[in-house]
């Protein structure tokens, strides 16, 4: 008697066929995806040890005291401009990072990433506003 197959096994009878793509070879974004690919590898061990940090912190939500300082000295560290306490929460941030103030392009090529208490919404109003994510 046969088992009932779980997930997807891949080349099922009903799975849509695979399109295949013939792109033309780009040598700049092959450099460009190693580059990257690189980056990421060089930061495996700092990234297990900022895990492994937070995570002894254990600390409650709305409490994360310890997480906030940690993970906002790291983002200052690379450069990031961070404001703290945002919207009146104090273990909200937000950070941003660019090219420069000086460079026009700047304002269009900045990534804001952000963090507050997920009840931050409800209480602080002003602090909904702020809790996009990306280019503005």
């Amino acid at each position: 008697m046969g088992h009932a197959q779980r997930g997807r096994g891949g080349n099922a009878p009903n799975d849509p066929p695979v399109p295949q793509l013939n792109l033309t070879p780009n040598p700049r974004i092959d450099q460009l995806k190693d580059e990257l690919i690189a980056d990421i590898e060089s930061r495996r061990v700092f990234t297990q040890q900022m895990v492994d940090t937070i995570f002894s912190f254990s600390e409650l939500g709305f409490q994360e005291v310890e997480t906030q300082r940690y993970v906002t000295d790291i983002l200052v560290k690379e450069g990031f401009e961070v404001q703290r306490a945002v919207a009146g929460v104090p273990t909200s941030w937000t950070g941003k990072y660019g090219i420069g103030p000086s460079d026009h392009r700047a304002r269009h090529r900045h990534r804001r990433i952000t963090h507050h208490e997920p009840d931050a919404r409800r209480r602080h109003p002003e602090g909904a506003r702020r809790r996009r994510t990306g280019p503005r």
